[in-house]
């Protein structure tokens, strides 16, 4: 006997709710055939057929109204990657959660402008690498190893790079400087693999050299210039670094795919609060990226059209901007006030998106939505508008209509979730013309055709991975990609009507060396409560006097954060505890 057929029974309150009755899967098969339910199941994936057969016959075709207290239990399945995640809400009764959560981490606005112990801030230049592209603070583009004066944007190696940086790649400056500074010895190309022995038992397992260039995009001299804090300008320079250097390190024959991503926030696996993006170059495709690929020609093969195109841009650009998907008109407000050729919408004609829709913003160049599938809370996909397999082919207006976003979403998120932390990434091409799929050479002129790069802007929460998720490999998210779009575009909708100016930075005292924890995050453990439904911090509900009066103490034997009035708002030390007031943590 396994789960049941379904029937409906009525609450006191006249809401019907679904009950599941004994019924033997094996008499299931009969009572309904699979063929029903194939146009919207693929078996081949792996479903059972005769749980889907049972329960999935009848999906609704619209939206329907959900109360508050409804419970839902839904698998969907990306038809980019094949990632599967469920989708769950918790009704009338939580679950009882014991860990606590709270802020370790002052908001980006709260962070000081320049930290003298920070090493991406000016006057640091001496402790990193030299330069390899760098823009002045007039946007210009400076030569190679350039160094001295103002700068706006600055790239050099990572002197702690995930990989073995390819030997003598950044010549004998960079050498030199690392005579002088920390760093781990990969940096410099030497490394000792060839003490790591294959597996002993099974000599047929694979083990490669991991060799590849890592750099670091510093977007701003000033240390808490995040992106929600910054001009669209600011940031386009530091999306015109990426490119730069993604070209250079493309043309390299060891790199096979290039990774660009930031990291911001204690549990976004960052370390450093200063502004910045990495560049990474691998030896190898990413499974993630491998498995969209696949599933991008497959749906060429079998469809003729782009998988990405399909999910991500044709069904909002034709339903909001016309068929055309190079249409200029724009259905939501633009960011910024920058004259483009387009038929600009009343702001009634804005607000006019469906309930149930996993539209977030829309542009002339790009759309921002909730992936159908999305693996995360609130994670947003940007697609470009024009099909186009490699970021590094983004035109000067796709750039700068970038840069836009990026601060808007950021400014909505700021706000309405608080500051979070969150990941940048983008899935772009690999840098090869030709690669392997399943044993089959692909050629660059079918993955220009079926791919279709896209970033992704995916908050981050306590306890991202659980115990169910860690056992199946499938994602849990509470609430629905909908849900979720419907309060971002509220977000955005807010951060519009405020002229998407940068979020105002509170005056904070240059950071001093001695002052402060010896990271520029907030170390120590982050309690893992499972499923958190974003419950704001505490001392956020708090108003601002009582924000400002409390000191919050790290006690090092225990691990745990604490928050503790103080009219004066002094330091206090105690025994093994230390106490710093909100604006000195981190």
């Amino acid at each position: 006997m396994g789960c049941g057929a379904s029937s409906q029974h009525e609450h006191g309150d006249g809401n019907k709710v679904t009950l599941v009755t004994p019924l033997d899967f094996g008499e299931v098969d009969d009572a309904v055939p699979v063929s029903t339910t194939k146009s919207f199941i693929d078996y081949e994936i792996g479903f059972n057929s005769t749980a889907t057969t049972q329960f999935c016959n009848s999906p609704p075709s619209s939206p329907t109204s959900r109360a508050a207290s409804d419970e839902f239990r839904v698998l969907r399945v990306s038809n980019l990657s094949g990632q599967v995640t469920l989708y769950v809400a918790g009704g009338k009764h939580k679950k009882p959660v014991q860990y606590e959560a709270s802020r370790a981490c002052p908001r980006a606005a709260e962070q000081p402008n320049i930290s003298d112990r920070c090493p991406f801030c000016p006057g640091q230049e001496d402790k990193t690498p030299p330069s390899v592209l760098r823009f002045d603070a007039d946007g210009m583009l400076l030569a190679d190893g350039a160094e001295g004066g103002d700068w706006a944007v600055r790239v050099f190696p990572n002197i702690f790079p995930m990989l073995v940086c390819p030997p003598a790649l950044y010549g004998s400056a960079h050498e030199q400087r690392l005579n002088s500074i920390p760093h781990s010895v990969v940096a410099r190309g030497v490394h000792a693999n060839h003490k790591v022995a294959r597996d002993v038992d099974n000599p047929s397992f694979m083990q490669v050299d991991a060799i590849g260039a890592s750099e670091v995009v510093v977007e701003s001299p000033r240390h808490n210039a995040l992106l929600a804090l910054q001009k669209p300008e600011n940031i386009e320079l530091m999306l015109q670094a990426i490119i730069e250097r993604g070209k250079a390190l493309s043309a390299h024959t060891w790199a096979k795919q290039i990774l660009y991503f930031k990291q911001y926030g204690p549990l976004s696996g960052g370390s450093l609060v200063h502004p910045h993006t990495q560049i990474v170059s691998l030896p190898v495709l990413p499974p993630p990226l491998l498995s969209r690929l696949e599933y991008s020609l497959y749906a060429l093969g079998e469809h003729g059209h782009c998988a990405t195109c399909q999910a991500l841009v044709d069904p909002f650009v034709k339903k909001f901007c016309g068929l055309s998907r190079t249409s200029s008109r724009i259905s939501l407000q633009r960011i910024r006030s920058r004259e483009v050729d387009a038929d600009i919408p009343t702001a009634g004609e804005a607000d006019e998106v469906d309930e149930g829709s996993r539209l977030v913003h829309i542009t002339q160049h790009f759309v921002v939505s909730v992936p159908y599938a999305s693996s995360s809370q609130y994670c947003m996909a940007v697609a470009p508008r024009r099909h186009s397999a490699d970021f590094l082919d983004s035109t000067a207006e796709e750039l700068a209509d970038l840069a836009e976003i990026l601060a808007l979403l950021s400014q909505a998120i700021y706000v309405g979730l608080d500051d979070p932390s969150y990941n940048i990434f983008i899935r772009t091409r690999p840098c090869r013309d030709t690669v392997k799929v399943r044993g089959r050479d692909v050629s660059s002129k079918e993955i220009n055709s079926a791919f279709h790069w896209t970033l992704e802007f995916r908050p981050r929460f306590p306890a991202d991975f659980g115990g169910f998720e860690i056992a199946s490999g499938v994602r849990v998210v509470t609430g629905l990609p909908e849900d979720h779009a419907e309060e971002l575009r509220g977000f955005v909708k807010d951060r519009l009507n405020e002229g998407a100016e940068p979020i105002v930075v509170k005056q904070v005292s240059k950071q001093s060396a001695r002052a402060r924890r010896p990271s520029t995050y907030s170390a120590g453990p982050v309690p893992p409560p499972h499923k958190l439904n974003l419950m704001l911090p505490a001392f956020q509900k708090a108003s601002k006097q009582e924000q400002t009066s409390k000191n919050y103490v790290f006690d090092r034997q225990t691990s745990k954060m604490s928050a503790q009035s103080s009219a004066s708002g002094s330091v206090l030390r105690a025994g093994s505890k230390q106490a710093w007031t909100k604006d000195e943590l981190c």
